[in-house]
């Protein structure tokens, strides 16, 4: 298969199960339960939210599974497409920033795991 091509990863119930998920800003949105779809094709992360309720999460939010579930950042719904590009945080602007040793990312000195992969930084 030629490199430009990547084989689609489907992650199971037991790849998000426990696992802990966090925003972009790196606050605890919770910790993953499960997996769910609709019959129309919509798929969904539920998660036990920090006061213990459940939640589903459009799998459309989800940046990426690894020691954690790392969520994108919500978009705002009253800015036009074109406006949310420049809301929306992709990397650190911080000069020097480190880098992730998995993939490379910047990410902000402070931060505890990788917004783009979600490896622990410690």
């Amino acid at each position: 298969m030629p490199e430009s091509q990547s084989k689609t990863h489907f992650f199971r119930k037991k790849d998000v199960e426990k696992k802990p998920v966090v925003e972009a800003t790196g606050k605890s949105a919770g910790t993953g339960l499960d997996v769910g779809f609709s019959l129309d094709g919509k798929l969904t992360l539920v998660i036990s939210s920090p006061d213990g309720k459940e939640v589903e999460i459009p799998m459309s939010r989800v940046q990426g599974v690894g020691e954690y579930i790392v969520l994108k950042p919500e978009e705002n719904p009253e800015l036009r497409p074109d406006e949310q590009a420049s809301v929306t945080p992709h990397s650190s602007s911080i000069p020097d920033a480190p880098t992730c040793s998995k993939c490379g990312a910047s990410i902000k000195p402070e931060a505890k795991f990788c917004t783009v992969c979600g490896k622990s930084t410690k």
